[in-house]
């Protein structure tokens, strides 16, 4: 592929663009061979706990605040759907065959496909399959390559689940850290155990009380059953460093009169009352708010520098309380929020791989997203 390089206008970008894809198309021909969905089928369900384990440590080997990464970056252009790539100094463009509505039309099936508790496994499989190739085949070899990799999106792509499409025999989250953002973001956040911290428990969503971990690695910290706080009471707590929720919450379309908001018995916690909050890193196990565009703009601009939270409707109590355990307890020991995930991700997949069915198993162990904001 050409190098590509800034365009300094649309006749440039176009003649590169052109450069790009006549090598790619060579490319893609010499490219391995897509495996076929029994295989595949075949393959998830022989992935041990050990060779699993093997694979992440070979795909981040420490702690590194600074990951090689390779930055894709997904742009709309006269209906295609351009790929910017960089990895270091080397920098690429290619151009996914299809529309780009019919691609972002075919993720966002893909989503509905893994909210929806009555999908088939078969039909999971064979979308990141062929989403997998559509999308990720070309980027094969730097893939390989990279340690970790930050997909830019645009915000008509929140629901674009790209880190569960197909990289060789898994899923692309079991494999590299993945973290998700709207631009390049160079910051980077260590945790302290000297930070402050807000701890929001609703029961009903939060049965075993797994928010309350945070408390054992935070000293100063403020709890609260969710049955005790009101809206008067929350916007009198002075910014934390660390906000936890874990609480209901619900999203609605563009069309809809409604905010999306966070469960407060009678009323409801909106982004503006997070945002005042100004943290540095937000988690919410509330379901979908990983895609609430209201949330996760609202808290970039009060300069939020990560934002953790699952894409779809999550489980109360049981995988979600692991996941809230397990991210925390990477995260005190010094992994960044991104890495935090990965591991976490990857020990959900190997403790429910011997128990849950493909669907059930997807639905615990994938949810959460993390977003590099500031």
């Amino acid at each position: 592929m050409q190098q590509f390089q800034a365009f300094s206008s649309v006749i440039e970008f176009l003649f590169s663009l052109f450069l790009s894809l006549t090598s790619l198309k060579n490319n893609i021909m010499l490219s391995r061979r897509i495996f076929l969905i029994q295989s595949l089928t075949s393959a998830l369900s022989a992935v041990g706990a050990s060779s699993l384990h093997r694979q992440s440590a070979q795909a981040v080997e420490k702690k590194a605040t600074h990951l090689k990464t390779l930055f894709v970056k997904f742009n709309v252009f006269n209906d295609k759907l351009i790929v910017h790539v960089q990895l270091e100094n080397k920098r690429y463009v290619y151009l996914l065959s299809k529309k780009a509505d019919f691609m972002i039309n075919q993720l966002e099936k893909l989503y509905l496909d893994l909210e929806s508790t009555n999908s088939s496994k078969f039909t999971i499989i064979d979308r990141i399959q062929w989403l997998g190739q559509q999308i990720l085949l070309p980027l094969d070899s730097l893939i390989e390559q990279c340690q970790a990799i930050n997909f830019i999106i645009p915000q008509n792509c929140l629901r674009c689940p790209f880190d569960i499409l197909q990289h060789g025999k898994l899923p692309l989250f079991l494999q590299k850290p993945v973290i998700y953002s709207f631009s390049k973001v160079n910051s980077s956040l260590k945790f302290s155990e000297d930070w402050s911290a807000l701890v929001i428990s609703d029961q009903t969503a939060d049965p075993e009380n797994g928010a309350a971990f945070v408390q054992d690695i935070l000293a100063n910290s403020v709890y609260y059953d969710i049955q005790d706080l009101t809206l008067e009471k929350l916007s009198l707590i002075p910014p934390k460093d660390l906000v936890l929720i874990s609480a209901h919450g619900s999203i609605y379309s563009n069309l809809s009169h409604q905010q999306d908001h966070i469960d407060l018995n009678q009323d409801s916690i909106l982004p503006t009352h997070l945002s005042r909050l100004s943290p540095k890193l937000i988690y919410l196990d509330s379901c979908q708010l990983g895609v609430s565009y209201e949330f996760i703009q609202s808290l970039k601009n009060a300069k939020t520098q990560y934002y953790i939270a699952p894409i779809l409707s999550n489980e109360a109590g049981n995988s979600s309380t692991r996941t809230i355990q397990l991210f925390f307890k990477f995260l005190k020991a010094g992994f960044s929020p991104t890495l935090a995930l990965f591991h976490t991700r990857t020990q959900l997949y190997q403790h429910f791989q011997k128990m849950d069915g493909y669907t059930l198993l997807m639905w615990r162990a994938f949810p959460f997203r993390v977003y590099h904001l500031n």
